[in-house]
């Protein structure tokens, strides 16, 4: 059982014949979180994440090496203010561990809990400022990195009100063309395409757009994902323009967000800089055109029949032009919320299937007889299909056996098993989606 791997340290444990452990502070996914003093450097406080391995394959251990070594990596080419220094990175009797700067402060996770008011739009304008321009270090590189799991629980703000990034376990460099090796990402904060296993910069600008949405609103993105409120209805006290940035950063089509975080940077700075003399100069010019606009019309008196019926005319037809668009407007509008409803739907079998593997986890790689087995444990509450309302993933729930599976099925898990969920029924019919679709079934994706 890989829990027991989680507590092997203890307060006053020595690592590395360097670190002395005061407390577990943290974790989960892949890994444990402790804090420690260094004796090398002043008993300062350093962070120690230690790798808990989730599986009992080799392959798949290798793999979570390789992805728990990537945050060292990172740490060690890039070098930024609001990143932690790395320290050290060991192995020590079979285990593996990562030492890093510790940053004083809270999670940007337990700054939402904290209280029940949002933060104001100048907090989180300049907020995305410094995160910002931390995408773009990162985004500047060759090739590029993408972080792929920002969200409030992996950001941690300092004293200063100055945001941190401390997790790039699922980071990976983007090359043009060629997909995700793992598709994994946080419910609510990762893109439609990165569950397609597509990911490039413009996903890291949906996250962060995300994570501001939640700042200035208060609503956990992971409660409807692909289907936000609108930013003024939750809280018409956000200033328009950074409800703006966020709808475009947040905009379910790659090509409709900011291409770059230099674009989106802008849009912010210009927000937080605003020219001041402009306004005035327009606001005068606009009085001195209406004063020479009123006086010519004293002396050219009453407008001509002629003149009235080419106005009625042109009224009419903008009117008229007015109606079409707005008709082609809400079938547009209609159609992305079927695509939203499956996306979300999506998200829910992820969510599912996540759960089912932790669950496998702590019980000897079986999985459940039922889904309802997941709740409270792993499941706060089975999701619900937006489109049906309800649950619809409950009945769609198989398990093979051993003896239907090839061998290359049966190795996947220690039990010989694997599963497939879908949204049981039509309910996503107008979105041109076929009956009991989505599906997801354990190495093989989304269908």
């Amino acid at each position: 059982m890989f829990k027991k791997d989680e507590d092997k340290h203890k307060p006053g444990d020595l690592l590395n014949n360097r670190y002395v452990i005061i407390s577990r502070v943290g974790g989960g996914g892949q890994s444990v979180v402790f804090l420690a003093e260094d004796k090398e450097n002043n008993n300062n406080k350093v962070i120690i994440k230690t790798l808990v391995f989730q599986s009992f394959s080799r392959k798949h251990r290798e793999e979570e090496l390789r992805l728990f070594s990537r945050e060292a990596e990172i740490l060690e080419k890039i070098k930024h203010p609001l990143l932690p220094e790395l320290y050290d990175f060991f192995e020590e009797n079979g285990t593996h561990s990562i030492a890093e700067q510790y940053i004083e402060g809270k999670s940007l996770e337990k700054c939402l809990h904290s209280t029940e008011s949002p933060f104001d739009s100048k907090q989180v304008l300049e907020f995305l400022r410094d995160m910002l321009s931390l995408l773009e270090v990162f985004h500047n590189q060759t090739p590029p990195v993408i972080i792929r799991d920002i969200k409030p629980g992996n950001i941690i703000i300092d004293p200063e009100n100055k945001p941190h990034i401390v997790d790039f376990s699922i980071s990976r460099e983007h090359k043009p063309g060629k997909g995700d090796t793992i598709r994994m990402g946080s419910p609510g904060y990762a893109p439609p395409e990165q569950y397609k296993g597509m990911t490039d910069p413009r996903s890291d600008i949906y996250a962060l757009g995300a994570t501001a949405y939640q700042m200035i609103t208060r609503f956990d993105p992971a409660q409807k994902p692909f289907s936000l409120p609108d930013i003024k209805d939750l809280n018409p006290d956000a200033s328009n323009g950074l409800a703006e940035i966020i709808r475009k950063a947040i905009a379910m089509d790659p090509e409709n967000r900011y291409q770059t975080v230099v674009e989106m940077k802008n849009d912010v700075e210009k927000l937080l800089t605003p020219e001041k003399s402009a306004s005035k100069i327009k606001s005068a010019g606009k009085k001195a055109e209406g004063a020479k606009a009123g006086a010519k019309a004293e002396k050219t008196g009453q407008v001509s029949a002629k003149t009235f019926l080419k106005v009625a005319v042109c009224v009419g037809l903008m009117l008229l032009g007015w109606t079409v668009f707005r008709l082609i407007e809400r079938n547009r509008e209609a159609k992305k919320m079927q695509m939203q409803a499956v996306l979300t739907c999506t998200s829910n079998l992820f969510e599912i299937s996540i759960a089912l593997e932790n669950y496998a986890k702590n019980n000897n790689g079986e999985y459940p007889s039922n889904l309802r087995e997941l709740v409270p444990s792993y499941l706060t509450q089975m999701p619900a299909c937006p489109a049906a309302e309800k649950d619809t993933y409950s009945e769609s729930y198989e398990l093979k056996d051993a003896e239907k599976q090839s061998d290359e099925e049966k190795n996947r898990s220690k039990s010989g098993k694997t599963y497939k969920i879908y949204c049981r029924g039509h309910y996503h019919q107008q979105a041109g989606i076929d009956q009991d679709r989505p599906m997801l079934e354990k190495g093989k994706g989304i269908r």
